[in-house]
Formats: C-alpha cells, sequence, structure tokens
C-alpha cells in the first residue's frame, strides 16, 4: 500500500524541502525507516523510524550524502554503485545475497535490510529507502552457527592444549576481534591461549616470555597487556564444569561497542558449553598421564622381576655345582629341579 501511494505522488516541489503535507503524513505515518534520497545522492528526506535507527536528532541527515550510514570501508565502492542504480532505477530490494550493514552516529555497525523504490519527479529520479535493522536476527543466526562451529571444532581433538587454542580462535570473527583463555592453575589464573592478536605484536609484548606469563587478573581491566593490544570493550564470561570454576574466557573489541544483554548471555552459553569440552580435554589429559605412570611403573616392575630371574637362575646354577659336589649327582639334573622349583614360585 506504501509502495503503490508512493508510486502514484509525483514530487513536483521546486527544493527537495518542499514537501507537501500529505507526504510527510504518509513517510511518518509509517512504522518502517524510510529515507528519500535525491538524484545526487543526498538525503532529502528522512522520517523519525530512521532518525531513531541511525542515532541522529531531528534534521540533522538532510543533505548529507547517503553514504554517512554506511561502515567507512563501504563508502568509496557505495558512490559507484549509487551512480549504477541511478542509471538504471528499478525497485528491488538492495544487494541480494550479500550483508548489508548501517552505522549509527555513534559509529556502532548493526546488519540492515534495505528495499530500493524510484521515484520519477521533476528533477529527476528520486529513490525512496526501505530499512529494517535485522542485527537482532542475524545475531541470533551467526551465535547458533557459532555454538555449532565450536561443537565440530572442538570435537576434532580430545588434547586438551589444543582444545583451548582451538576455543580461542573460533569465536574470531564472528562475536569478538581477540579471545583470551585463562584457567585455574591452584587458586591463579594462567592465561593458556591468545587469538586475534598480530604475531609480531603478540611477540613484542611477551618479549621471549611464555603466554603463560601474561598475568592478567579476574577483571582483565587493570593489566596494561589491554593497552598493548588495543582493547577497548570487552566480556568476562566465567568456565565453570563438573560444579567447579574452571577460569575465565575474554571476549574484547578493538572498538567501543555496547553490549547487550543478548550478547551477555551468548557469552556466558559459549562459554559453559565450551567448558565442558575444555574439561573433558583435561579429564583426557589427566588419564593419559595416569597411564604413562601406571605403564612406566609396570615396566619397572617387570624389569625388577626380569632381574630377579636372572640372578636366581645365577644363584641355581651355582647351587647346583655344590649339590652336585656333595650328592654325587649330575649337575644338568639338578639345575633341572632347581628351575622347576623357580617358575613355580616366582
Amino acid at each position: 500500500m506504501i509502495l503503490n501511494s508512493l508510486d502514484r505522488l509525483k514530487l513536483h516541489e521546486e527544493t527537495p524541502l518542499e514537501v507537501d503535507k500529505m507526504f510527510q503524513e504518509l513517510i511518518e505515518g509509517v512504522t518502517e525507516s524510510i529515507l528519500i534520497i535525491g538524484p545526487g545522492g543526498k538525503i532529502e528526506h528522512v522520517n523519525e523510524c530512521a532518525e531513531e535507527m541511525f542515532g541522529y536528532s531531528n534534521g540533522e541527515l538532510i543533505d548529507q550524502t547517503i553514504e554517512v550510514l554506511l561502515p567507512e570501508r563501504f563508502r568509496n565502492s557505495h558512490v559507484h554503485q549509487r551512480q549504477q542504480y541511478i542509471d538504471h532505477p528499478i525497485a528491488r530490494p538492495m544487494g541480494r545475497n550479500k550483508a548489508l550493514y548501517g552505522r549509527r552516529k555513534c559509529g556502532e555497525e548493526f546488519a540492515i535490510d534495505i528495499s530500493l523504490t524510484p521515484l520519477e519527479t521533476n528533477r529527476g529520479f528520486v529513490t525512496t529507502a526501505f530499512i529494517r535493522d535485522v542485527s537482532a536476527f542475524k545475531k541470533i543466526e551467526m551465535q547458533q552457527r557459532l555454538l555449532a562451529d565450536a561443537s565440530a571444532v572442538l570435537a576434532e581433538t580430545v588434547d586438551y592444549d589444543d582444545r583451548i587454542n582451538r576455543l580461542a580462535s573460533v569465536a574470531i570473527p564472528s562475536f569478538c576481534d581477540i579471545c583470551i583463555v585463562q584457567v585455574f592453575e591452584g587458586s591463579r589464573l594462567v592465561t593458556r591461549a591468545i587469538a586475534g592478536v598480530d604475531t609480531e605484536l603478540l611477540n613484542s609484548v611477551l618479549q621471549g616470555r611464555s603466554i603463560s606469563s601474561l598475568y592478567l587478573d579476574e577483571s582483565f581491566g587493570t593489566d596494561e597487556v589491554l593497552k598493548c593490544f588495543q582493547i577497548q570493550s570487552y566480556i568476562t564470561a566465567p568456565m565453570q564444569a563438573r560444579g567447579k570454576r574452571m577460569g575465565v574466557i575474554l571476549f574484547a573489541h578493538k572498538r567501543p561497542k555496547k553490549y547487550s544483554a543478548q550478547d551477555l548471555a551468548f557469552a556466558e552459553l559459549f562459554a559453559g558449553r565450551s567448558s565442558i569440552n575444555i574439561d573433558n580435554g583435561w579429564l583426557y589429559s589427566e588419564a593419559k598421564k595416569q597411564f604413562a605412570f601406571v605403564k612406566r611403573f609396570l615396566q619397572l616392575l617387570l624389569m625388577t622381576s626380569k632381574i630377579r630371574l636372572v640372578l636366581l637362575r645365577a644363584l641355581m646354577k651355582f647351587l647346583a655345582m655344590i649339590a652336585a659336589k656333595w650328592t654325587n649327582t649330575n649337575t644338568w639334573q639338578t639345575t633341572l629341579l632347581l628351575d622347576r622349583f623357580i617358575r613355580w614360585n616366582v
């Protein structure tokens, strides 16, 4: 209905700001975010929903180019794409099979869906953009995929250290820029894995030390390592399994980010599910150590038994010689009798 009304409505104003009352009521009366972009790519009208979505005050977007609402990395290419659309205007969804992102005034990026409708005016074609914030849906989709990926990746190995390293890597870049995993060793948190940090930067921070030498307290907020890694915002989530705390996972970003309740809930869910896999890896590691100890013990025991057997047989031969001398019997027969006696009793 809205599209049909807009299609029938011809804008014949001398300037972009002279919008009639009917047009204003139509645009402001819908709950969807709407932008009107002129032939030169400047925003001629924006309704209140769109202003709220992008974080701008009333009238602040008027006469700004549409690229101001895009992440900086897309702005240059979008100018060319916008001109292509003006040359061949058609009502269609924007960016088929592509992930589209908007940029709020505060710098935050979020996923959007856009439908474009051209309108013919005396100044040429203007474009109406209907915009929906789909970040919540995309985030749920990403989180479900990330949980599935984490389970699959961690299932590929049973090694404790390998699982921790894979855990740190799997969250990047879908959920965070940097992931740090710490585990308790006694009462102290020890850094076991860092992912998302440039190798040269990490080496410069470590200065030849191991990752475990990087001490970050449980709040992660007081150590200058955070500054070295250019971390500006982060979430920490506890790792727990079998009723005990195993450690913490830090999900960090290199840009300011406001975390929602959904982000916090997912971080806890991700850490909780991963903890079970990490704990299983630890149990396997401990069982492997115990098995190695038992195997070594049995080897020593077997070696001791062999030594005992050799010594007994040497003693047997010595006794057989003495016995043969005192009893005038054959030494070989005496040795055979003693050998049978030893086999029965050793």
